[in-house]
């Protein structure tokens, strides 16, 4: 074996630099037990989960909607160019919209409250 060559040989070493393998296990049994510590437990909901399921419902609703609108406006009697412009719009709008909810968010130094604006009025 080289020497200061550190590793998961069997025993603690001393003195080479290394970390023996009941170290790592001792390492990593401390650190369980830290992280463990800061999980929240199973009966407790996260805040941030509720944004979660706000976006994967608002997002799941549009992925299930989003193919058949030109159909609804093609039955309307919508032409074709006013329905790729009608579809064009939502993610113009996006490009251009969503620079202004970060400054605003930077400015006021209120990001969640301007995420949760930003979600209902998407």
């Amino acid at each position: 074996r080289m020497p200061g060559a550190g590793g998961l040989s069997g025993g603690d070493e001393g003195g080479d630099g290394g970390v023996g393998f009941r170290r790592l296990l001792r390492r990593r049994s401390s650190w369980r037990g830290t992280f463990a510590a800061s999980v929240p437990s199973i009966g407790s909901i996260h805040p941030l989960h509720y944004c979660k399921a706000w976006y994967l419902v608002t997002f799941g609703a549009y992925a299930c909607i989003t193919p058949y609108l030109p159909l609804f406006y093609r039955k309307w009697g919508i032409t074709t160019d006013q329905i790729g412009f009608i579809n064009c719009l939502r993610p113009l709008v996006s490009s251009c919209v969503s620079p202004l909810w970060g400054a605003a968010a930077d400015a006021s130094g209120r990001h969640n409250a301007i995420l949760f604006t930003k979600m209902i009025v998407q």
